[in-house]
């Protein structure tokens, strides 16, 4: 199952790019990096830029988080986190892939109760 998470991203890019022009040429992914606590939401941007560095506006985006048992994204880029562990986050913007590094970390105790010691019988 593994395997084929991670091989995922590669068929979406290999069948994207056969759909679509060659117009994106670069995508940057925002945050490149974040650190999130898991159950929390972190959402992500993405610009994509042609061949010579001008905005590409309107291209369809498509995001995937694969490592499916730590996070998922959303159609927005809304990642959602359920453990810790490190993932990736793709876009996919006509074709062109980028990417961010998502970890995510314990969620620490709620409440830490010390229960207080119980008094010495008095004789």
């Amino acid at each position: 199952m593994r395997r084929l998470s991670c091989l995922l991203p590669v068929l979406l890019v290999a069948s994207a790019r056969l759909l679509s022009g060659q117009q994106v040429a670069v995508v940057e992914v925002t945050p490149a990096h974040a650190t999130v606590t898991a159950g929390d939401t972190i959402r992500f941007r993405v610009t994509a830029k042609d061949s010579s560095g001008q905005v590409v506006a309107g291209a369809q985006t498509v995001w995937i988080a694969p490592s499916f048992d730590i996070a998922g994204a959303d159609s927005t880029g809304l990642v959602t986190t359920t453990r810790a562990g490190q993932t990736y986050v793709f876009a996919l913007v006509g074709g062109t892939p980028g990417f961010a590094v998502l970890d995510v970390t314990e969620r620490g105790s709620a409440r830490l109760e010390i229960p207080r010691p119980k008094a010495a019988p008095i004789s």
